[in-house]
């Protein structure tokens, strides 16, 4: 059976390259604008997700923690150039890594 190539990702510095040109700044500025969502991103987070139909602040409270009350259950990773909108957002949160008995993660 013949194999199917599939095609090769761009690498990161293209892509990044490619992301910095189109938002108008360097590579560097773009990646220094990549970064945990603070408390006070709280209002430009809402407005990036309300314009997605998602009016869920609670939920943000909650999930990561963005109201400097709670313990967060995940972090937010935000693209955000200086004080402007938010033009991106990956939530993330810790797992546990195991492998039979042994832990793997720093978190187990």
């Amino acid at each position: 059976m013949d194999s199917i190539a599939l095609p090769r990702a761009p690498a990161f510095e293209v892509t990044t390259r490619l992301f910095a040109r189109a938002l108008g700044c360097s590579s560097e500025e773009l990646l220094q604008a990549f970064r945990p969502a603070r408390v006070e991103d709280m209002p430009a987070v809402l407005a990036f997700r309300q314009r997605r139909g998602w009016d869920d602040a609670a939920y943000v409270r909650w999930r990561y923690g963005l109201d400097a009350q709670s313990h967060p259950h995940g972090r937010l990773w935000i693209l955000r150039m200086d004080a402007g909108p938010v033009l991106a957002g990956i939530g993330t949160e810790v797992q546990p890594i195991r492998y039979g008995a042994s832990c793997i993660a720093d978190n187990c």
